[in-house]
């Protein structure tokens, strides 16, 4: 899984690297997670979501970071820069914690990297932090309705 644990300095590269190595994992979680259940609805849901993660991976590589950007991102040492992974053979209500968990977590990597940032960069970030905690919200009411 991709992540640094408690580095709490990256730079723009290893920020960028470290962002799209979320999406593609969490791509791949939902399409693990979909084969795991057996309700139309909730599949639709999964595939939607994997869907949505498969197009920011794209929205991060096409960005292009300006030639000489220094940038060095700081991060709180309490917000970890690595994902959560579910136990060993996990059931669905276990990787919807999971999920729940990497959906919120992106989110606040997202909201924290805008504080060094501006411009359209500043805007990206942000977007991918709203279409994160969307996805949590949507993940919370799944996990209301399956309790």
């Amino acid at each position: 899984m991709a992540g640094s644990g408690r580095k709490s300095f990256v730079t723009m590269r290893e920020f960028m690297d470290l962002a799209i190595g979320f999406e593609v994992e969490s791509a791949e979680f939902y399409s693990r997670m979909s084969t795991s259940v057996n309700d139309d609805a909730v599949v639709g849901l999964l595939n939607r979501l994997e869907s949505q993660e498969r197009d920011h991976e794209k929205t991060l590589r096409a960005y292009h970071t300006p030639k000489g950007d220094e940038t060095t991102f700081q991060f709180p040492p309490d917000l970890s820069l690595s994902m959560p992974v579910p136990g060993d053979d996990p059931d669905f209500m276990q990787m919807l914690s999971v999920a729940i968990e990497r959906e919120h977590r992106s989110a606040e990597i997202y909201r924290a990297a805008t504080e060094r940032t501006s411009g359209q960069f500043r805007d990206m970030l942000q977007g991918l932090a709203g279409f994160e905690a969307e996805h949590e919200d949507q993940l919370k009411l799944l996990r209301e309705s399956w309790s």
